[in-house]
């Protein structure tokens, strides 16, 4: 990637995976554009995940493949400004059959988003050319890493998670996953829910899903009977929108410390990327060191942030905005 990005501190940061580079979060997966209506915004969930954490004042990295072309350069410019280190990206050359995938979004009344095709057609999209070689050196000095599941739809992409996952987890690296259902991104749905429990699962750490796709995952929404399918799961969080969400926390080998933290009531005007902003706060606040109760509110204060505003990157906040919502609640 071309230019540095904005240090989080005074010091200037070593690209991710460099000898002598402080440990950060790595973020792995797709960085794309989102567009809602005659709106362009960068987004992506491991690139919203990188950002907010960024902001947050936690160091963070994201590495996937970005072409070289305007969608590319906003997204690329955005995660600079937010302070994430880009520098271990795959840079692809703009061609006719590779580019930086936008999104096409639609939101309902209660702003909900779904996501019903891409631009531009006809193309290789960049996000699914990151490749094994490419995720090395970051993972292995990460401090933890994100991801979420859209990446496993496609080759080469799968292959370079798959091989993250299996450096992390031999490493004792944390693993934190989004559970993403974007039927539209798999060029075969039915085989996303397969692929996710047999590729991302057993690597999990940290997980996080939405009421509907813990259900269409696991079949259950409780998220105690979700970490005891799994071996290395030590948080689990399952959100439901306005209804809030559901916890746990392992404190022993099998048992469990479980709550439900409520929503804030705000008026939703985009959720596109509220669930990525919740997640950057929960993982900066475990850790942190906060007890998992304030580390879910904490996170649900972000999230409704990000979803009283439009787009998914540009109203992520800082820690001094979080805590000057929670103390107006």
């Amino acid at each position: 990637m071309h230019g540095a990005p904005v240090p989080i501190d005074r010091a200037k940061p070593t690209p991710a995976g460099e000898r002598g580079a402080s440990r950060c979060v790595v973020a792995l997966g797709e960085a794309i554009v989102d567009r809602l209506g005659d709106a362009r915004e960068p987004g992506g969930a491991p690139a919203n995940v990188a950002a907010g954490l960024a902001k947050l004042g936690t160091q963070a990295a994201f590495v996937g493949a970005i072409a070289d072309d305007d969608a590319g350069a906003c997204v690329r410019t955005a995660l600079e400004r937010a302070g994430v280190d880009v520098r271990a990206c795959r840079l692809l050359p703009a061609t006719e059959r590779i580019a930086t995938r936008t999104a096409i979004v639609e939101n309902d009344a209660d702003g909900e988003r779904r996501f019903v095709g891409f631009e531009p057609p006809q193309a290789c999209f960049a996000d699914t050319q990151l490749r094994p070689v490419d995720v090395y050196p970051a993972v292995d000095c990460a401090r933890a890493i994100v991801l979420g599941t859209l990446g496993f739809a496609v080759r080469p992409t799968r292959d370079a998670l798959t091989t993250a996952l299996r450096r992390a987890t031999e490493r004792a690296i944390p693993v934190v996953l989004d559970i993403n259902r974007r039927d539209v991104f798999w060029p075969e749905p039915a085989i996303a829910r397969d692929a996710i429990l047999a590729l991302a699962m057993p690597s999990a750490t940290i997980l996080k899903a939405s009421r509907d796709e813990a259900l269409w995952l696991f079949d259950t929404e409780d998220p105690v009977a979700i970490a005891r399918r799994f071996r290395g799961l030590r948080n689990v969080v399952v959100t439901d929108g306005a209804n809030g969400a559901r916890w746990c926390a392992r404190i022993e080998r099998r048992a469990y410390t479980a709550g439900v933290t409520a929503a804030f009531a705000i008026r939703s005007l985009d959720a596109t990327g509220a669930g990525d902003a919740f997640l950057a706060a929960f993982v900066h606040a475990s850790l942190s060191g906060d007890a998992p109760a304030e580390a879910m509110r904490f996170g649900a204060a972000a999230g409704a942030i990000v979803a009283s505003a439009r787009g998914a990157m540009a109203p992520q906040p800082t820690h001094a905005e979080i805590d000057r919502f929670l103390a107006s609640t």
